[in-house]
């Protein structure tokens, strides 16, 4: 019976490429502006290609979808339920 084949440590390369990507990505978004950050920028700014950054995020939408994702992860929305339990304002 053949051994079966899992790319477990493949896998594990290509999540931390897609993570130095994403992080570049907005870390440039906070510089310079998501307008202003190019393909070439974000690949430089994370150590890669433009092919690898390309097989990672075909587009620009998928880009933005990591790039929200990831502040989301790091900074998320604070909980609106605490904001009900504060006193109104008068006046």
């Amino acid at each position: 019976m053949p051994r079966q084949y899992t790319k477990t440590k493949r896998a594990e390369q290509q999540a931390e490429t897609r993570r130095r990507i994403v992080a570049a990505a907005v870390d440039l978004h906070g510089e310079v502006g998501p307008a202003n950050t190019t393909v070439s920028m974000i690949a430089a700014r994370a150590g890669v290609q433009r092919h690898t950054f390309y097989a990672h995020f075909p587009d620009e939408r998928a880009m933005l979808m990591a790039c929200s994702g990831h502040t989301m992860e790091h900074d998320p929305l604070p909980d609106a339920a605490q904001w009900a339990e504060l006193p109104a304002r008068r006046g």
